[in-house]
């Protein structure tokens, strides 16, 4: 984790230094260090928990001709001038013929479905019918700051704090005491207490436009209830989504050991000290060996395997019953033999792909769950999460209220015996899944040592240096990604950064496309030495400016990716021939997504992360803090170190342009 030295300074940049390791230790020890601590977070609301849902707006469908337009703005910066020439044709054949039927027909269809949004089934059945892995193509991680209270951090109080917390959430969102999810734009009013009593007082099929009135937006929280005792169930041809109605355990897996533990009695959570009594005994009392055959690992294998696998674990009837305790409980926490600690870069580089992957050859993950708790041996606790069933905006939900409700005690741990041990599932598994477990171990190890990472951090210039420049931190970061891989690799390719559109009843998400033509424009003018510096800042005002109306026109439901994606769905659905559009140049290369991001901050958060979604891709996880810029990278077939120096030789050219051209 380093400021590096840029070896492509240009005409108006200036080179950052290398940052000691002491001074690294340092800047991270106050960047990670614990918020400040929220009291209350779960006091009951005066507005019921799902008080919005009936009234939320519905996802708007953009107009065809809206959608074509944006769609070669998209592709514009990525084609050759004569394949740009060919996919207009295309596209302008499309929107006077197939498209108009296909149009007509989304309406149709959204117009009988108005208690959803034209893209949630289709979405879901995405996400339920892909094959490929969970781990490195799915699941994402966050990792949480450690308690304020230094004597708290151990491996299982810890985790006791966090499995408190959770049950006491779960149980506030169950009775409809949890908080609604708003987004506050003037909070003097929206959260003002007389405001929320005029609100509670609304009826429900129009408190969603009282709280607008007062630019309190609410957002969708249909995902919220599958967030706990969900399990994703693998299928030949598609998964399922297995919800249980109630559940007072969680499955800890140790050392590649299964373990039921009763942490809840009739959904009342037991005491902070019972269950980590519990934890400890699973910990301590018995030495456990390492798992020679751990079954969690065939969790991450391709989907269509994995349910052949389960079929022929559930032969036996014990093994059926045990794996219907996994799939019913509340989440699942894997207990880790190894530290975690921000002390240097390969220490942080470490721990993330601690929490992202994990080890194969140990299979202590059971990456099938909604949420699992990953625990460090020093009491470091991370999330990663399956997301079919939803995104981030449930999960960050969740990990503040968690944090802040887990640290409000400030209470020492107190020994107490515990009044029940964990039961360890024992399964009976035939030589063809000892054999199926092996190749599952191998072929992910295959996949893990393959994919390459890097996290590095920019010190000196976080989310308030870029606002005192004038400028959104992410339009910054989006540009400094564009003009990283274009000075490494010389080439623009398809970029796509994640917009909520939870705004809308069941919305998900929407694609930002980074890589604009505005942007490329910029990118032009940075490695063209003739350019002068006014002109090179003018580029970058223009090229943010866009990025800001595409993230708008995203966040509004007014996206090209996803009216893309369902009239596509529509055709296939209705047994039509496919548009040629969609087998095309443009949307082949626009589809491939070299460079995914994903913004990964919250205050109660200190690293996230996720794997490249192409194999010749990179992930870029980023984190602007209120004074450093974090950034962790992954990928199979690029060096991910050469592009984080890349991207921060960029943060420092157009740092410089944006202090010496305003």
């Amino acid at each position: 984790m380093r400021r590096i030295h840029s070896n492509v300074v240009k005409q108006g940049t200036r080179a950052a230094s290398r940052l000691t390791p002491d001074e690294l230790a340092a800047t991270l020890k106050v960047e990670t260090a614990p918020p400040k601590i929220e009291m209350g977070t779960l006091d009951e609301s005066i507005v019921p928990t799902l008080h919005f849902q009936k009234s939320l707006l519905r996802m708007p469908i953009p107009k065809l001709e809206t959608t074509c337009k944006n769609y070669l703005q998209s592709v514009k910066s990525l084609l050759s001038d004569a394949e740009l020439q060919q996919t207009t044709k295309m596209v302008k054949e499309f929107e006077a013929k197939e498209g108009k039927d296909l149009h007509a027909m989304l309406l149709a269809k959204d117009k009988m479905n108005k208690h959803t949004s034209y893209l949630s089934a289709d979405w879901f059945d995405m996400y339920l019918s892909a094959r490929s892995p969970l781990p490195l193509n799915w699941n994402p991680f966050l990792v949480f700051r450690k308690d304020p209270v230094e004597e708290r951090n151990t491996q299982a109080f810890r985790t006791a704090t966090f499995i408190n917390a959770s049950l006491k959430w779960r149980a506030c969102l169950e009775q409809g005491t949890l908080a609604p999810e708003v987004f506050h734009l003037n909070p003097k009013v929206s959260k003002a207490p007389w405001f929320q009593k005029l609100v509670s007082l609304a009826p429900q099929f129009m408190a969603t436009y009282v709280s607008i009135a007062a630019k309190g937006y609410p957002l969708d929280m249909s995902q919220f209830p599958s967030m706990f005792n969900t399990t994703r169930v693998p299928g030949y041809l598609k998964d399922n989504l297995k919800t249980a109605q109630k559940s007072d355990h969680i499955v800890v897996l140790y050392k590649g050991h299964p373990f039921v533990v009763n942490v809840a009695k009739n959904g009342e959570p037991l005491s902070v000290d019972q269950i980590t009594a519990r934890l400890t005994t699973l910990l301590f009392d018995t030495p456990i060996e390492q798992a020679e055959h751990p079954i969690g690992s065939l969790t991450a294998v391709d989907r269509t395997v994995w349910s052949q696998m389960r079929e022929e674990i559930e032969l036996e009837a014990n093994n059926k019953a045990m794996l219907e305790k996994i799939d019913s409980a509340a989440f699942v926490v894997c207990f880790d033999d190894e530290n975690a600690d921000f002390s240097s870069s390969e220490a942080v580089t470490s721990m993330g792909r601690q929490f992202l992957h994990g080890s194969p050859q140990k299979g202590n993950r059971w990456w099938d769950k909604s949420f699992s708790l990953l625990v460090s041996k020093n009491g470091y606790i991370s999330c990663n999460f399956e997301h079919s069933w939803g995104d981030g905006v449930a999960v960050m939900r969740w990990a503040n209220d968690v944090f802040h409700t887990a640290a409000e005690s400030r209470s020492l741990p107190k020994p107490e015996q515990a009044t029940e041990k964990p039961q360890q599932l024992n399964f009976a598994l035939s030589d063809k899944v000892k054999n199926g477990i092996k190749s599952a171990v191998a072929s992910f190890q295959h996949e893990v040592d393959r994919m390459d990472y890097d996290v590095s951090v920019y010190p000196d210039l976080g989310k308030k240096g870029l606002k005192k420049l004038g400028v959104s931190p992410d339009g910054f970061m989006q540009q400094a990604f564009q003009l990283g891989f274009r000075r490494l690799f010389n080439e623009t390719r398809s970029t796509y950064e994640s917009a909520s559109t939870s705004a809308f009843k069941h919305g998900r998400t929407e694609a930002i496309r980074a890589a604009s033509w505005e942007s490329k424009m910029f990118c032009d003018g940075m490695l063209n030495d003739a350019t002068i510096a006014s002109k090179r800042h003018e580029l970058l005002q223009t090229a943010m400016k866009k990025h800001h109306a595409l993230t708008k026109a995203a966040l509004s439901g007014e996206g090209t990716d996803r009216h893309l994606f369902a009239l596509k769905k529509i055709a296939e659905k209705s047994n039509m021939p496919v548009p040629e559009v969609f087998s095309d140049r443009g949307y082949e290369v626009l589809n491939e997504n070299i460079i995914s991001t994903s913004t990964l901050y919250n205050d109660c958060l200190c690293l996230g992360g996720f794997a490249p979604v192409h194999p010749e891709g990179l992930g870029v996880g980023y984190s602007p803090t209120p004074s450093l810029l974090f950034l962790g990278v992954t990928s199979y077939t690029r060096n991910c170190r050469e592009y984080t120096d890349a991207v921060w030789g960029a943060v420092d050219e157009m740092k410089w342009l944006l202090e010496n051209h305003k």
